[in-house]
């Protein structure tokens, strides 16, 4: 009784986790990315694992003060006649957004991608954005 009582119940922790599971992403889906933000007191860097991206299939913008960075990666070409049984790797677009602070000097920031590391260096500045408005009489 015991043991069918443990078997029931070592089989809905296991449904329970293979719910938890996302199933594999197909290469179709793309891939993201991973980045690491850093702010220190004059920069905030975004840095990127980017393997195997070329440098023109990369594209960085600001939207307001939203970075974007979008991008490509191509699967790797194999051998005539080899097959791929498994494929663990992602490919195909991405794209990432990071929100910046009000502070950052859009006009300064920088890019580098050297050895499929991506780094983004945005500068920034410590002048306040707040503004004191005057309270007027409405006579």
């Amino acid at each position: 009784m015991a043991a069918k009582l443990l078997e029931r119940w070592i089989q809905s922790l296991a449904n329970k986790t293979a719910k938890r599971v996302p199933p594999p992403r197909s290469v179709a889906d793309g891939w993201t990315p991973h980045f690491e933000v850093r702010q220190g007191h004059r920069s905030i860097r975004f840095i990127g694992d980017l393997p195997g991206v070329q440098r023109e299939d990369i594209q960085i913008c600001i939207a307001g003060h939203r970075l974007i960075v979008t991008g490509h990666r191509a699967p790797c070409a194999g051998a005539a006649g080899e097959l791929a049984p498994t494929r663990e790797r992602g490919y195909g677009n991405f794209t990432r957004y990071f929100e910046l602070p009000e502070t950052v000097e859009l006009d300064g920031i920088t890019t580098d991608l050297s050895d499929g590391v991506l780094t983004i260096v945005a500068p920034m500045t410590h002048r306040s954005r707040v503004r004191t408005i005057p309270v007027l009489d409405a006579r």
